[in-house]
């Protein structure tokens, strides 16, 4: 992620946003608590302010 802030947020599968933080600083990484999660299938969405937007499929077992 550049300079830019940004939003990372997570679905389940159902489209249920299931987790949501603001990204204020420009970092290489991201530390993701899913201790929470169900097992199965998530997609993780990043937008970032200047209009880009990222997906990654999550697999927790």
């Amino acid at each position: 992620m550049s300079s830019s802030e940004g939003d990372l947020e997570v679905y389940d599968l159902s489209g249920r946003s299931v987790a949501k933080h603001n990204l204020r600083s420009a970092k290489d990484e991201v530390a993701l608590n899913t201790s929470k999660f169900q097992a199965g299938v998530y997609i993780v969405v990043l937008r970032q302010s200047n209009g880009h937007t990222m997906q990654q499929k999550l697999i927790i077992e």
